[in-house]
């Protein structure tokens, strides 16, 4: 089912320890990868609720959550959070891809 809400997300993978909550409160929308870190696949494929108790639930708060440019979880009045992961994310070498991925 695909969500129509609009939420963004990011994972600060510098906090992230790769507990568990994530991945498994929003499965389809969060996956770890080979590094053992919580990576963001399709957040349009859970609803509002469980992408906003995977990111209260996360033990280190790596989770953030934006609406139209503006932070959702944890609370601020922008998304600064979101975008400098998504920054740090593209201008990485290092692509990250979902756990068992692999190239053919």
């Amino acid at each position: 089912m695909v969500h129509k809400h609009g939420i963004e997300a990011a994972v600060d993978r510098s906090l992230c320890v790769g507990s568990g909550p994530c991945f498994v409160l929003a499965a389809r929308a969060f996956q770890l990868d080979d590094d053992m870190k919580a990576v963001v696949l399709d957040t349009s494929t859970e609803s509002e609720e469980s992408l906003l108790s995977a990111a209260q639930e996360c033990p280190t708060q790596a989770i953030y959550l934006a609406l139209g440019g503006k932070g959702v979880y944890p609370c601020s009045e922008t998304s600064a959070p979101l975008q400098r992961e998504q920054e740090r994310a593209a201008s990485t070498d290092h692509q990250t891809r979902p756990r068992g991925f692999r190239h053919a």
